[in-house]
């Protein structure tokens, strides 16, 4: 298995925290967070790690180089911003199997990612997604599933319970040949196209953060410290 994290952000909303670092390099206890993600990677049967870079690119390409813990890097750079859709159509292009995860490198979550794996094969799915579900929402857009398949995202509100997008899918390698080179995973392929895709989801119930809001940011920190 292999897997491409978008590692391009600048965090705009973090800057107050993190100034002009990355945010996948966001300060965590004296580590980058980008290496809590890959330590739980290590966990799991991947062999490749795709870094899709954009926004101080050096800086993550300094640090890391070409392997984390003996996990082989490889890094997808792009020199003006694609989106994220362009990212990962850019980035699915180093992958060397005929499916690739995808997550984001701003989010924390403990997915077991053989089993997602595993019920993607069983799904025959084109895309296959994490959904999780949340109480008291607010920050975060809903999908509607209907028959193991995702029928909709809608936009964010707030509202008591619902299902969310844990910022991790599977896509096959090629699902994104038609699409242009810049454009929003979210907007342009997810919420425009979802109807029209083979598509189906993993319900995920464990630990999930995203720390690109400073209070969310601090809550992550002193979550590490306590454990």
């Amino acid at each position: 298995m292999q897997i491409i994290i978008l590692a391009g952000g600048k965090g705009t909303r973090l800057k107050s925290e993190t100034g002009d670092t990355p945010k996948v390099m966001a300060d965590i206890n004296n580590r980058p967070f980008l290496d809590y993600i890959l330590d739980d990677i290590l966990n799991y049967d991947i062999d490749k790690v795709i870094l899709a870079v954009g926004y101080n690119k050096e800086y993550i390409k300094n640090h890391y180089k070409d392997s984390y813990k003996g996990l082989k890097l490889e890094y997808s750079e792009e020199d003006t911003p694609l989106g994220t859709g362009g990212a990962i159509k850019k980035a699915l292009t180093l992958c060397d199997e005929d499916s690739c995860f995808i997550i984001n490198g701003d989010i924390y979550h403990t997915i077991n990612y053989n089993d997602m794996y595993n019920e993607f094969k069983e799904s025959n799915a084109d895309v296959f997604l994490a959904l999780k579900n949340m109480k008291d929402i607010e920050r975060f857009g809903t999908v509607e599933v209907n028959d193991n398949k995702i029928i909709k995202f809608k936009e964010k509100e707030k509202i008591k319970e619902g299902l969310i997008n844990v910022g991790c899918y599977i896509f096959k390698k090629n699902i994104l040949d038609d699409y242009p080179d810049v454009f929003s995973i979210e907007e342009d392929f997810f919420k425009k196209n979802i109807n029209n895709l083979s598509n189906s989801y993993y319900l995920y119930d464990g630990y999930f953060t995203d720390i690109g809001i400073p209070e969310d940011y601090h809550k992550f920190i002193d979550i590490v410290k306590e454990s």
